[in-house]
């Protein structure tokens, strides 16, 4: 049991608080930074298709909706 502890070199406690935070953290982080790129990329959307013109069908008379 010793001689593989010694070939893999492990601690005995790898999974501190402090590491487990810092990846909390991390992912949160990425969330919210992901979350930002998604409004920003929706209100650059809309503010370059505001000057987009449509044409819209002209209604006939003959042909009611």
């Amino acid at each position: 049991m010793t001689a593989s502890l010694l070939l893999i070199d492990a601690a005995p406690d790898p999974v501190s608080l402090g590491i487990v935070a810092a990846v909390i953290l991390s992912v949160i982080g990425l969330v919210v930074l992901l979350a930002a790129a998604l409004v920003v990329f929706l209100w650059y959307r809309k503010r370059s298709m505001r000057l987009l013109e449509i044409n819209l069908p002209v209604k006939d008379p003959q042909f009611p909706h």
